[in-house]
């Protein structure tokens, strides 16, 4: 995933540059991100552990929001409230059949069916009348939680700052946790 926004003209540090890992966080990178940055170019990209830590120790990235460890000198971490993942579906769905999302760790050994991101796996589950494997703030608020499963440390990792992140990263961190937790 790719997005970049062109909002103001770039003038100095007023823009952001970030990454995340897998098939859940991009969004949720997005919808916070456009929200603490209102009028920043930003571009968003979808990275591995692996490209996104080299990318921040580059300079070409500011943050990357990810599950993963990432390791290494020049790296910070900011932490967040874990992913709670939950078995959830439609209203009057039975839980026969289930989805899941295709990569680690949001996947399910009892799946019958794979997912590669969460816009399919949400409409499978819906026109299929099946049971979707995934993290509960992902959960549409139609749907109905059937099960609760271990839940799945996140982190917003920054290249090292010499004294700390700059301000929109730690109100990007902020935003991320307040959704995490719950909050719209």
């Amino acid at each position: 995933m790719r997005l970049v926004h062109d909002g103001l003209p770039q003038s100095g540090d007023d823009r952001l540059l970030a990454g995340a890992v897998g098939p859940v966080l991009p969004s949720l990178l997005c919808d916070a991100a456009i929200e603490v940055t209102p009028g920043w170019p930003m571009e968003l990209r979808e990275v591995t552990a692996e490209t996104g830590g080299d990318a921040l120790r580059r300079g070409e990235l500011d943050a990357v929001l990810t599950h993963l460890p990432l390791r290494g000198p020049g790296l910070d971490v900011l932490p967040l409230p874990a992913l709670e993942v939950v078995l959830a579906g439609p209203p009057r769905t039975q839980r026969a059949r289930v989805a899941c999302l295709d990569g680690a760790p949001f996947q399910r050994a009892d799946a019958q069916l794979r997912a590669p991101s969460l816009a399919l796996l949400t409409s499978l589950s819906e026109r299929l009348a099946l049971v979707a494997w995934l993290p509960k703030v992902c959960v549409p608020a139609s749907w109905v939680v059937l099960e609760e499963g271990k839940p799945v440390e996140a982190s917003l990792w920054t290249r090292e700052y010499p004294s700390s992140a700059p301000a929109h990263l730690l109100t990007l961190r902020a935003r991320l946790a307040a959704r995490l937790r719950g909050a719209p």
